[in-house]
């Protein structure tokens, strides 16, 4: 099992249950440096997209810095701030659970040292 339970699969969601949600494509992919996704909020605000790009930059031998840059594109009718707040209420939940996952990843590594 992964250690983060939601993972990127050809643009599918894959959730705790194993089923699968289309929302998305990877539009840029530079392993292991940098990967760009883009995704429709489905359900939540309608005529938005947004794009996410994670960047991977090496610190030293046993540590990197990851960047995450979230845009939201909006069209003429998409309510940008109703976009903003899904935005913000997803990634209260989810960042907390990332950070989770690299510590116990980390901690892990140190054991094995």
């Amino acid at each position: 099992d992964p250690i983060v339970p939601i993972r990127v699969v050809n643009g599918y969601e894959r959730d705790r249950e194993g089923l699968e949600h289309e929302w998305g494509v990877v539009v840029a992919s530079e392993p292991p440096e940098r990967i760009v996704v883009r995704w429709e909020f489905q359900g939540w605000v309608k005529n938005a997209e947004a794009e996410l790009e994670l960047c991977f930059i090496p610190v030293d031998d046993d540590r990197s810095r990851m960047t995450l840059e979230h845009r939201i594109q909006p069209s003429d009718s998409t309510d940008v701030k109703a976009a903003r707040d899904v935005a913000t209420y997803a990634w209260n939940g989810l960042l907390p659970r990332y950070a989770s996952a690299c510590q116990r990843a980390a901690n892990l590594r140190d054991l094995a040292r």
